[in-house]
């Protein structure tokens, strides 16, 4: 018997009551590691390098990383582990 029934699924989120406040900021990036995050969308890439730049001739103690999402859509933990552990800031930037 072939069931002909249609599937609907209900796509918003849940309302979300919590509020997550922000990151504490550190008076100055000098001396601090600075990692730039692709996230793999189109152009990210260029609005970084540009930042890169930017950020070298404000901050020249600063040390920069580079790194890249697996994919748009999310982040392994292993992957939020890794940069709360290498970088003092994290800085990211959607292309398109």
């Amino acid at each position: 018997m072939i069931d002909n029934r249609l599937k609907v699924f209900e796509p918003t989120a849940s309302e979300r009551f919590d509020i997550d406040s922000l990151a504490s900021r550190p008076a100055t990036l000098n001396g601090k590691v600075l990692g730039l995050l692709n996230n793999t969308k189109d152009q990210s890439d260029i609005i970084l390098d540009q930042l890169e730049h930017q950020l070298k001739d404000q901050f020249d103690d600063a040390e920069i990383r580079y790194y890249r999402k697996p994919s748009v859509s999310g982040m392994p933990g292993s992957m939020k582990e890794q940069l709360a552990k290498e970088v003092d800031v994290l800085i990211t930037a959607t292309g398109d």
